[in-house]
């Protein structure tokens, strides 16, 4: 609720939902996703400006984080 339209619109564009369809695709395991320090698995994503995402989220941005890769 705190979003402006157009952040919100972004997130309708890049297909953002809070809970990913596929569990090996998850905001968390994504590269352009940066856990929050002490927020409890929060984070923000840089496709969003640095905004806040779901951990458990997931967008058609979604990119395999190669620091996180097996």
């Amino acid at each position: 609720s705190k979003m402006t339209a157009a952040e919100k619109s972004l997130r309708r564009t890049l297909g953002y939902v809070e809970t990913s369809p596929d569990p090996a695709k998850t905001c968390s395991d994504c590269e352009f996703f940066q856990t929050i320090s002490g927020a409890g698995g929060c984070g923000t994503c840089e496709m969003f400006g640095g905004k806040q995402a779901n951990p458990a989220g997931y967008c058609v941005s979604w990119s395999v984080d190669p620091e996180t890769a097996t």
